[in-house]
C-alpha cells in the first residue's frame, strides 16, 4: 500500500532555497529581530541601489527549484546578482522567504494568504503553506517589476501586503488559468465509528463543521456523525437510521440541510439533516443518485450515478435540469464514487481498481457539462467523496472509518506571474 506524501503545517512552512549566481552564508553586520519578532521600521528599504544589491534570498530546502527562478527572474527584472543561503538572521540584508519567526509571526492569524512586509531592513515574504508562499512570491515579483527601469529600486519601510481571501478555491482559480500544478495530501483525521457501523460512505461540511455517513457493511443502517474541522474533534451524531448505502452527501447551504444520497437499497431516497438540530427528514425522487453536490449560486444540484451520468436537478429534486452523460471514460480504470464541487467546477472522485490503476483522481466538469481535466492523486486508499469547504478542498477514503484529508495543489514559480 503507498504511503501518504509528505504533510505541510500552516504557519510553520519549511521552502527551499538553490544557489544563484553568488551564494554564502558568511556573517555580516548581523541583526536578529528583538523579542516581538521585528525590528525597527526604517525609512526605505534599497533593495537595489546603482545596479547592485546586497540583498540575500534566506529559505530552506523545499523549494530549491523555485528560489532559483525567483533569483534569476531578480536578476533579470533589476540587473542586480541576488546571493542566496540557508540560515536566517545572519546577515543584515536578507528576504526571508517562509524560514524564520519573523514569517511564522506574519501569517498568523490567517487561515489561507500570504504576507509580504519590512521588518526593519529585512523583506518577509510568507504563506500558510507551500503554495500560499509561491505565490507571495510571484506577487512579490510583480511588485519589483512595477518599480524597475532603474539602477536603483527601492521600497518603503512600511512595506505590508497582505493576500487573505475568504473563499480562495484555489484549485479552481488554477485550473480556470490552465496553470500547470498537481495534487497532494494531508491527513486531518478519522472518524472511526463503532464497531459495528464503520464503513465511510458520504460527507460534507459547511464550513465549520463537517459531517460523515457511516454505514453497517450490508445492513441499511448507518449514523451520521458531526466534527468540528478546527480542531477536529466530535460533537454529536444521529441515532441508527435506516440509510442503506449512504452513498455521498451534499451540504445545501440556502436551506441549512445536510442532504445524504441513499444510493443503492433505496436509490431514489434522500435523508435531509437539520445541521443544528440533527433532525431528520425523509424525501423521494424521481432519479437514482450515487453522488450529489450543491450549487448555491444557481441554486441546483449536481447528480451522479455509475460513472456514466451528470445532471443537474432543481432544488427540490423533482425536476430534471440538464442531463449532460460523461463522456471521460475514466470508468474502465476507475471505480466511480461520488462526487463535489465549488462555485466553478464539479469533482468526480474515482478510485483505483485492482490490478489496473494504482492512484485515485478527480474527473472535472464544469456546471455547464463541458470536461474540464483529471487530476491525479498519488493515494491508494478507497476514496469515497469530496467537498470544498471554508477555503479548503477535502477527500474522504474509507480506511478504518472516515479518512479525512486535505486536498493540497502543487505549484512552481512561474517567473511570468
Amino acid at each position: 500500500m503507498q504511503k501518504p506524501i509528505s504533510i505541510f503545517f500552516s504557519f510553520v512552512l519549511c521552502v527551499g532555497c538553490a544557489l544563484a549566481s553568488v551564494g554564502c552564508d558568511g556573517k555580516d553586520d548581523v541583526k536578529t529581530p528583538d523579542e516581538n519578532g521585528g525590528n525597527s521600521v526604517v525609512e526605505s528599504i534599497d533593495l537595489v541601489s546603482d545596479g547592485v544589491s546586497d540583498y540575500t534570498l534566506v529559505c530552506q530546502t523545499e523549494l530549491s527549484n523555485d528560489i532559483k527562478f525567483m533569483a534569476a527572474s531578480l536578476r533579470t527584472a533589476t540587473g542586480a546578482s541576488f546571493r542566496t543561503g540557508t540560515n536566517a538572521y545572519t546577515k543584515a540584508h536578507e528576504i526571508l522567504i517562509g524560514t524564520g519567526r519573523d514569517c511564522e509571526a506574519a501569517v498568523k492569524g490567517l487561515l489561507h494568504g500570504y504576507v509580504i512586509k519590512a521588518v526593519g531592513e529585512r523583506i518577509i515574504i510568507a504563506g500558510t503553506d507551500i503554495c500560499w508562499t509561491v505565490l507571495g512570491m510571484e506577487a512579490f515579483m510583480r511588485e519589483v517589476r512595477s518599480r524597475s527601469g532603474s539602477s536603483s529600486i527601492s521600497f518603503p519601510g512600511s512595506l505590508n501586503i497582505v493576500e487573505d481571501p475568504e473563499d480562495a478555491q484555489l484549485i479552481a482559480t488554477f485550473l480556470r488559468e490552465e496553470r500547470k500544478f498537481t495534487l497532494e495530501a494531508e491527513s486531518v483525521g478519522v472518524c472511526k465509528g463503532d464497531n459495528v457501523i464503520k464503513y465511510a460512505q458520504g460527507a460534507a461540511s459547511d464550513g465549520k463543521y463537517v459531517f460523515f455517513a457511516l454505514r453497517a457493511g450490508e445492513d441499511p443502517n448507518g449514523i451520521v456523525y458531526k466534527y468540528t474541522l478546527h480542531p477536529f474533534a466530535l460533537v454529536d451524531k444521529t441515532g441508527v437510521f435506516s440509510c442503506y448505502h449512504a452513498n455521498d452527501m451534499t451540504y445545501d447551504s440556502r436551506r441549512k440541510k445536510m442532504i445524504v444520497a441513499h444510493s443503492s437499497g433505496d436509490p431514489y431516497g434522500y435523508t435531509l439533516l437539520d445541521v443544528e438540530t440533527m433532525e431528520r427528514t425523509e424525501v423521494k425522487t424521481s432519479f437514482y443518485t450515487s453522488g450529489i453536490a450543491y450549487n448555491a449560486k444557481d441554486d441546483v444540484f449536481g447528480i451522479t450515478h455509475s460513472g456514466s451520468k451528470y445532471m443537474l436537478s432543481n432544488a427540490d429534486f423533482n425536476k430534471t435540469v440538464k442531463d449532460y452523460g460523461r463522456s471521460d471514460g475514466m470508468s474502465d480504470t476507475y471505480c466511480a464514487q461520488g462526487m463535489g464541487s465549488d462555485d466553478s467546477y464539479v469533482y468526480f472522485p474515482m478510485s483505483p481498481i485492482k490490478d489496473i490503476s494504482t492512484d485515485n483522481v478527480l474527473v472535472v466538469y464544469g456546471w455547464d457539462g463541458k470536461y474540464i481535466d483529471t487530476l491525479h492523486l498519488p493515494i491508494t486508499y478507497e476514496s469515497e467523496t469530496m467537498f470544498y469547504a471554508a477555503g479548503d478542498y477535502y477527500i474522504v477514503f474509507n480506511r478504518g472509518g472516515a479518512s479525512l484529508y486535505r486536498l493540497i495543489p502543487v505549484i512552481s514559480f512561474d517567473p511570468s506571474k
